[in-house]
């Protein structure tokens, strides 16, 4: 960790009184600008919580948004309140005018027995109008920002925190994240991923405000900076996105200051009673954190076994992650054995209510989690509109982990239990196989997992068998390479990987056969030596 009297020297030095104040509206414009410039070098609270070799890279980012936030988690009789305040520091890097910005609340979800509350939105220090509809937050701008002009803004609201039950089934028809614990209590922890309010992208269209699909959860975000102040009941560990850099406590409360550079959005997990291991993987810190059960000591260990591994397989073949560390939690999910947020995953192993035992369920989905950190949260792409960039990316590395660890056959055998045989069965029903090119709304619950997961995997892992592994090893780095601070399309990803592709091999002939075609799908299916 980063030493506390370095982080608030930073902190309250430089601007004086609280951040989130001064960066909406205390300090002047000159004043912020000069600030934010100097945390972005090498040296400063942006760059030090970078992998060492990587801390210019927050200086290297176009126009970063800047989020302050003050989060206070406190009880109010049978609820649990998650109160906010933050300050957002946004530059117009459009060639449009802008009289508009929208935010998603939190994670996407909005209960309507207890919908999120918006308090209050101040622009340049004063107030401005503001619409909340279901998650989508529209505050109207005092000016035209023109491109390249800059606005501070202050928003101020409170958050129900709803219980979910891990063990409830699910229906078939999506994985709702407000009772699948995404945002939510359960088993006295507490999952707030996505937890502050946070601008959505910009394209071709303008700013994003598609409704969000059935898995309820929005595209990725630009790269943006973060410092995160966050109290809360002293009982529970923190762990978050980022990199803890001090912590004040009494003794009730303990406040804990994060700091994250380049991450696209903003989780935190909190859990009572916690056990933390610590082991460093090349540049990278991993922290583990799970919860003291006695008999089921292992868990921990075990987590840390798995992801060492492959976090050295990883950093190894693309190079390590940006971020100086990077966080691994045991705790509830519904539905699904694991959670993936910027620089945090988030395990379930024991949803089920059984002892805890290490299954392979839990390691696929533990390094699934942790391959995102590179396809999705640094390789940014659209998750609603074509999942299968990071998705298919993040279940390859998956594979590549596992052919590591336990042979090639193993993961053919991984192939016709997690696709082959659940696809058999689907069309056994009558159901037919479907592009796995499709927006997330597109599939049920259980053709999501087979046909983007499963198929764009194992699309991937034949070019990896065409190619070789040295020159596909080589594609992957160019491909992290053009997409890291960014957002790539499904096209730019094909035409990248194309320029690797051994002569004779045309890449979107084989991309319409395996990814968008039923037929090939069917006739491995039916393969008798499939």
């Amino acid at each position: 960790m980063i030493p506390v009297t370095a982080a608030l020297s930073t902190e309250i030095g430089s601007p004086g009184g609280p951040l989130v104040d001064w960066l909406a509206w205390a300090g002047t414009d000159r004043e912020v600008r000069r600030w934010v410039r100097s945390e972005r070098a090498p040296e400063g609270m942006f760059g030090r919580v970078m992998r060492e070799d990587a801390r210019g890279i927050p200086a290297a980012l176009a126009d970063p948004t800047v989020y302050a936030a003050d989060l206070t988690l406190v009880s109010a009789g049978e609820f649990q309140l998650l109160g906010f305040r933050e300050a957002v520091v946004f530059t117009n890097s459009t060639s449009d005018s802008l009289d508009l910005l929208r935010f998603r609340m939190f994670s996407g979800v909005v209960d309507p027995q207890r919908p999120p509350r918006v308090l209050g939105a101040w622009a340049d220090g004063a107030p401005t109008p503001f619409v909340l509809d279901d998650s989508l937050l529209s505050v109207r701008l005092p000016r035209a920002l023109h491109p390249g002009e800059s606005i501070r803004l202050l928003l101020d609201g409170v958050e129900v925190i709803p219980p979910f039950f891990p063990q409830a089934p699910l229906d078939a028809v999506g994985w709702p994240p407000a009772r699948g614990g995404v945002l939510g209590e359960a088993d006295g922890q507490f999952s707030l991923g996505l937890c502050l309010p946070t601008l959505t992208a910009f394209g071709p269209d303008g700013q994003d405000d598609r409704p969000v699909g059935w898995n309820e959860l929005p595209t990725v975000y630009p790269p943006a900076l973060w410092h995160v102040s966050f109290t809360h009941p002293a009982r529970l560990t923190l762990a978050s996105t980022g990199v803890i850099v001090g912590s004040t406590a009494d003794e009730r409360t303990v406040t804990d200051t994060v700091v994250a550079s380049a991450a696209r959005d903003f989780a935190m997990h909190l859990l009572p009673d916690a056990d933390i291991l610590t082991t460093k993987v090349g540049p990278t810190t991993l922290r583990v954190l799970t919860r003291r059960v006695p008999g089921e000591e292992l868990v921990g260990t075990d987590l840390q076994n798995v992801a060492t591994e492959a976090l050295r397989l990883f950093s190894e073949r693309w190079g390590p992650p940006l971020s100086a560390e990077i966080e691994v939690v045991e705790g509830p999910v519904r539905g699904l054995p694991a959670l993936d947020f910027p620089e945090l995953v988030v395990v379930d192993t024991r949803h089920a209510h059984r002892p805890y035992h290490r299954s392979a369920r839990h390691e696929w989905a533990l390094v699934h989690g942790l391959a995102h950190q590179w396809w999705g949260h640094e390789v940014g792409s659209d998750g609603v509109a074509e999942p299968w960039i990071d998705e298919g990316l993040a279940e390859h590395a998956t594979a590549l982990y596992w052919e590591s660890r336990y042979g090639r056959d193993a993961v053919v055998d991984r192939f016709e239990v997690e696709l082959l045989e659940p696809l058999g069965k689907l069309r056994s029903r009558g159901l037919q196989v479907m592009p796995g090119t499709l927006p997330a709304d597109a599939y049920d619950l259980g053709r999501y997992g087979v046909l983007v997961h499963g198929r764009s995997a194992l699309f991937l892992d034949g070019l990896r068998r065409l190619y070789g592994d040295e020159e596909w090893t080589r594609a992957l780095r160019a491909l992290r390479a053009a997409g890291s601070e960014r957002g790539s399309t499904g096209a730019e990803v094909l035409e990248l990987l194309g320029r690797y592709a051994p002569s004779g091999v045309n890449i979107q002939d084989l991309f319409l056969e395996q990814m968008v075609s039923p037929a090939w799908l069917e006739d491995l299916v039916t393969a008798p030596d499939r």
